[in-house]
């Protein structure tokens, strides 16, 4: 289990400007083990959708979809919905252009 102090750390590393291509390097492993870690507590399942501008991509939109639990057929939320990339992903999409203006269209 990671210590609340790691959290600390990571969230202070990802509000520098300067580290956003290495804290989005660090991104999904460090959200992995925290819900990882909320799965066991809770016996919930997770899904987590992020995005934003990626500086990799010359500030393209970069969108990502986290998912643990699986549903009695052993598939993830994402695979459990065919339409999952144009049901979910693609609006939440839509919502980041419109977060971050339509200079990143």
């Amino acid at each position: 289990m990671l210590s609340n102090d790691f959290y600390a750390i990571y969230i202070t590393i990802l509000l520098t400007q300067d580290n956003i291509p290495s804290a989005l390097t660090t991104l999904l492993p460090a959200v992995k083990a925290f819900f990882d870690e909320m799965a066991k507590r809770t016996g919930w399942a997770f899904s987590v959708l992020a995005g934003g501008p990626d500086p990799g991509l010359n500030g393209q939109i970069r969108t990502i979809a986290l998912h643990l639990g699986e549903d009695r057929y052993n598939q993830m939320f994402s695979v459990a919905n065919p339409n999952f990339h144009k049901d979910v992903l693609m609006p939440y999409r839509s919502f980041l252009y419109n977060v971050y203006g339509k200079h990143f269209i």
